[in-house]
C-alpha cells in the first residue's frame, strides 16, 4: 500500500518535512508570501548610475515594504525556510502615523532566480513581471558580465518590466481578474 503524501503532523511527520513536499496545496506559506509580494511588493530591475565610474548598473530586485512587524516576520520566516537570501532594512523615516517601515530585499541574480523559481507559481498580479525577470536573469547567467550585449538586454528588460508594471496597474480590474481565475480553474479541471 502506498503512503499518504498528505500526512498530518500527528502522523510522526517532522514539521519541516511537510514544507519540503512539492504539492501546492501543502505550501500555504509560499502562497501567502506570494500574496504579500503581489500586494505589498515589487519585482523588477533597479537601475542606478554611478557618477564616479560613469556607468549604469541594473540590479534585480524583489522587495516587500510594510509597517506591520507580524507581516514582515511571517515573510521572513518563509524566506528563511526556503533558504532565499535577503536583506532587512529599517529606514530612519517613519510613516505619517509614526510607524516604523520595514524593507525586505532580495537582490542579486542567483538569489532572485531562486526566489522567482520558488514563488512565481503562486504569484497572481505580478506573475508576468516575475516570469519576465526570471527569463532575463537566466539569460544573464550565460553571458560574461562585461558583454556589451548584456547591457543592451538589461535596458530592454528594464523597459519591458517598467511597461508591464504600468499596464498591469491600469488594466487589472476585479472583473478581469475574476475572468482570468475562472479560465485557469476551468483549464485545471480539464487537465
Amino acid at each position: 500500500m502506498l503512503e499518504n503524501p498528505k500526512a498530518n503532523l500527528t502522523d510522526n511527520v517532522k514539521r519541516g518535512e511537510i514544507n519540503k513536499m512539492g504539492n501546492q496545496q501543502e505550501r500555504p506559506d509560499l502562497a501567502w508570501a506570494a500574496g504579500i509580494i503581489d500586494g505589498e511588493g515589487t519585482i523588477g530591475l533597479y537601475k542606478h548610475y554611478y557618477k564616479k565610474l560613469d556607468r549604469t548598473y541594473y540590479d534585480p530586485l524583489i522587495a516587500v515594504v510594510n509597517t506591520d512587524p507580524l507581516v514582515v516576520a511571517g515573510y521572513l520566516v518563509v524566506l528563511r525556510a526556503s533558504r532565499i537570501g535577503h536583506y532587512i532594512m529599517r529606514p530612519k523615516r517613519l510613516t505619517k502615523g509614526n510607524r516604523q517601515v520595514y524593507r525586505v530585499h532580495t537582490r542579486g541574480i542567483k538569489r532572485c532566480i531562486k526566489a522567482l523559481k520558488i514563488l512565481s507559481p503562486y504569484l497572481v498580479a505580478k506573475r508576468k513581471q516575475a516570469l519576465l525577470l526570471l527569463e532575463h536573469l537566466e539569460w544573464c547567467l550565460t553571458k560574461k558580465q562585461k558583454d556589451p550585449l548584456r547591457m543592451e538586454k538589461h535596458e530592454e528588460y528594464y523597459q519591458l518590466l517598467k511597461k508591464e508594471k504600468r499596464v498591469s496597474s491600469e488594466t487589472n480590474t476585479l472583473d478581469e481578474a475574476v475572468k482570468v481565475l475562472m479560465i485557469e480553474s476551468e483549464l485545471n479541471r480539464k487537465i
